[in-house]
C-alpha cells in the first residue's frame, strides 16, 4: 500500500512540472509574439497560479526526497 502511495505522489509530481512548464512556455511565446502589449489580468493571474502550483509541486518532490528516501543511496561505512 505504502509503494501505491509514493508511486501516486511521484506521479503527479511529474505531472504537474510537465503541466507547469507547458503553461510557461506558452506565456513566454505570447510575450514573445506580442511584445508591444502588456502583461494583462489574466496573464498575470495564470502566471500567479502557476507559481503556487509549481511551489505545491516542489513540495510534492522534497517530500519524496525527505519523506519516502526517493533518489536516496544508502552508503556503507566500511
Amino acid at each position: 500500500k505504502s509503494g501505491t502511495v509514493v508511486w501516486r505522489k511521484a506521479g503527479l509530481h511529474a505531472l504537474l512540472n510537465a503541466a507547469w512548464l507547458m503553461i510557461f512556455l506558452i506565456l513566454f511565446i505570447y510575450r514573445l509574439k506580442h511584445p508591444e502589449a502588456g502583461p494583462g489580468i489574466v496573464y498575470l493571474i495564470t502566471a500567479g497560479l502557476s507559481i503556487c502550483g509549481m511551489l505545491y509541486s516542489n513540495y510534492l518532490g522534497a517530500d519524496l526526497i525527505i519523506q519516502h528516501r526517493i533518489g536516496i543511496e544508502e552508503h556503507s561505512r566500511d
